[in-house]
């Protein structure tokens, strides 16, 4: 029984833990729900100097009222013995007048900074709420007053009766006779509200985390309160609630039956905020980056991760660009920040649809993809397909799968849907479609195979583009009647009607009637 033994506990429903794992998660979580409630701060430190002062809200709430306790006690900065800076007002020099800091008006919230050469309003600084531009807006405040050569701000600044400025100012002898007003009391009670909702919030987003990173499964088969597994989620909480004080009397029955923050919905949007931090992560790190997803981190190393799958209704240049502008913008991204972008097979692609704006081989691409949907319909029928494979390009298109669905098909629909494919694909125009588009992708294939290369030589790369351009040229001016050949000679054997090219032709539509 060594000192360094891993200790292993049960728990009440019989599973095994790992104590130290887990009490050092605990600890984890209770210390970041702690800072609430054990924030210090040396009243002595606080600057005096108003333009060096940090924001009262930037206070923690616990120790708020301290602060401005002692602002107030310790009374607005006057340094009337400073030599004050002039500042030119059109042709003439103002400065701030020091026998403003007598004046009764002003004489207990006006104070200077001399870091800053600007004017405050000490009680404004303590309890002014943000309100837009009343009561000054944030002049006297955050900004700071300069204008020496109209005194009359100052006044228009203190306002009326119930003006933000004598709001402020009835709050700050609130505090110091320690009066219980409904403001006051409201204000507290808001603020404590607000706390409590802070450490539930941070408890479940704790849990979710923790299940995330491990894997685990949510939610429970019964989730009711007399249920003996209520699942990961609502466990953890009740851990977590058990082990640590600060929490428990903020959550489940302690917590408000609108705001347990326990329900699926909110488990499903903390994670659905979860997923969209981690992506911002994961942009933040990116300094160069070429489509999809590579990019250079800022210490210089190459990183290439899956950032999501987008539908695109076809392949063309205008959609996939719309489909990238959609994407960085939904991401925060610059299109100026991508530096290339590479696509599995792009030149077919081009070639493809380049070719799909002739009207045969557009009903080429239509017919296949009846084919397949036809054929790969069922599991028997891709299992027949298999036993169908031969060199034959008629029989890799399923058409003795196509036959059998025509005799045997399990609805009249699929009957005629198959026999009429079968009428489509023993026509002349299709086999020499297929021909032409088996020609013309064999030509670009070995281009396209260089191009996707990861280190590629740009010299080679041009030399392969000029032998196919020449290819393509020749195929236009002598490869006509080879291919033709080829494809009468293929209608032959599989017993399709060839067109005689000598014969007379009608044309269909306004031409033909002409």
């Amino acid at each position: 029984m060594g000192q360094g033994r891993r200790y292993q506990g049960r728990h009440r429903h019989g599973k095994i833990f790992n104590k130290e794992k887990t009490y050092g998660f605990i600890r984890d979580i209770n210390a970041d729900f702690s800072k609430h409630s054990h924030v210090k701060i040396n009243l002595e430190d606080l600057p005096s100097d108003p333009g060096k002062r940090n924001r009262i809200l930037d206070y923690d709430p616990n120790v708020r009222d301290e602060v401005r306790r002692a602002y107030f006690l310790k009374g607005p900065c006057q340094p009337k013995s400073h030599e004050f800076p002039y500042i030119l007002f059109g042709k003439k020099t103002r400065r701030l007048n020091v026998a403003w800091f007598n004046v009764k008006e002003y004489s207990t919230w006006l104070e200077y900074s001399i870091n800053q050469n600007d004017a405050y309003c000490l009680c404004c600084y303590l309890f002014k709420p943000y309100v837009g531009a009343q009561g000054g807006g944030e002049t006297f405040v955050g900004m700071g007053f300069q204008n020496w050569a109209h005194k009359e701000k100052l006044t228009s600044h203190i306002g009326g009766f119930n003006s933000v400025h004598n709001q402020a100012w009835a709050k700050c002898k609130d505090l110091l006779n320690n009066k219980q007003c409904v403001d006051v009391a409201f204000a507290k009670h808001s603020t404590q509200s607000a706390i409590d909702y802070d450490i539930r919030l941070d408890a479940s987003i704790g849990c979710i985390s923790f299940l995330l990173r491990q894997g685990f499964a949510f939610r429970g088969h019964d989730e009711s309160e007399t249920s003996n597994n209520r699942g990961n989620f609502i466990e953890l909480l009740q851990f977590l609630a058990d082990h640590n004080q600060s929490i428990k009397v903020v959550t489940f029955n302690n917590a408000p039956s609108n705001m347990k923050l326990t329900s699926l919905d909110i488990q499903k949007d903390i994670v659905h905020a979860a997923a969209i931090e981690t992506t911002k992560i994961i942009i933040n790190d990116i300094e160069q980056m070429s489509v999809v997803l590579r990019y250079v981190d800022m210490e210089g190393r190459v990183i290439e991760c899956f950032l999501g799958i987008e539908h695109v209704p076809n392949t063309t240049a205008i959609t996939l660009k719309e489909t990238l502008d959609n994407l960085f913008s939904r991401h925060g991204l610059s299109i100026s920040s991508l530096r290339g972008q590479g696509y599995d097979g792009p030149l077919q692609l081009t070639l493809v649809a380049m070719a799909k704006n002739n009207s045969k081989i557009v009903s080429l691409f239509v017919l296949l993809t009846n084919v397949v949907n036809v054929v790969g319909g069922s599991c028997k029928r891709l299992d027949r397909l298999r036993e169908q494979q031969a060199s034959k390009v008629i029989d890799a298109l399923g058409l003795d799968v196509l036959e059998i669905i025509a005799e045997d098909g399990a609805t009249p629909e699929q009957k005629c849907e198959a026999d009429m494919l079968i009428n489509s694909l023993e026509t002349f125009d299709f086999i020499f479609s297929l021909h032409f588009m088996k020609k013309l992708l064999g030509i670009t294939n070995e281009l396209s195979q260089a191009l996707q290369r990861k280190h590629q030589d740009i010299v080679n790369a041009m030399n392969l583009v000029r032998i196919c351009k020449m290819q393509m040229q020749n195929l236009r001016d002598i490869g006509w009647d080879s291919m033709l050949t080829q494809t009468t000679l293929f209608g032959e054997k599989h017993e399709i009607d060839v067109c005689n090219m000598d014969a007379m032709f009608l044309l269909r539509g306004r031409l033909g009637d002409a």
